[in-house]
């Protein structure tokens, strides 16, 4: 696609929803760009592929951005807020992160139902996090 090409679609993000949107219109005769600010991952450079991973949690690989402070990310003014974002800048966004990899569970189960798992995680997740916060 060159700069003068127009498009049908933009998609800004390609984290889960942008990616997922992405591939449901593939096969459609749209022009479709996504971007996304941050570069690909290497899924061997996860934390989940070390035993340093919850050190790497804390740091290259934290929720926040204010944290990681990697090239493509932007500084969250969150102080005084109720909400802390979890995010990461890349290819993948959030589902880049430690806690959102199941890489052992996908290779048994295939992909589909491993993301469902992924899913029903992180709800419950969020749903433990907001008891233990009242």
């Amino acid at each position: 696609m060159t700069s003068k090409e127009t498009v049908d679609v933009l998609i800004v993000g390609a984290g889960a929803s942008g990616a997922a949107f992405a591939w449901s219109l593939a096969e459609t005769r749209m022009n479709i760009l996504c971007l996304e600010q941050g570069p690909w991952m290497k899924p061997e450079r996860y934390p989940t592929t070390g035993m340093d991973w919850e050190a790497r949690s804390m740091g290259d690989f934290s929720v926040s951005p204010n944290v990681r402070q990697l090239p493509q990310d932007y500084p969250i003014h969150d102080a005084g807020s109720a909400i802390s974002p979890s995010m990461f800048s890349a290819v993948g966004g959030g589902t880049i992160l430690y806690a959102g990899k199941f890489p052992l569970v996908a290779a048994f189960i295939g992909p589909g139902l491993a993301l469902a798992m992924r899913l029903a995680f992180y709800r419950l997740s969020t749903l433990l996090d907001g008891r233990v916060q009242e």
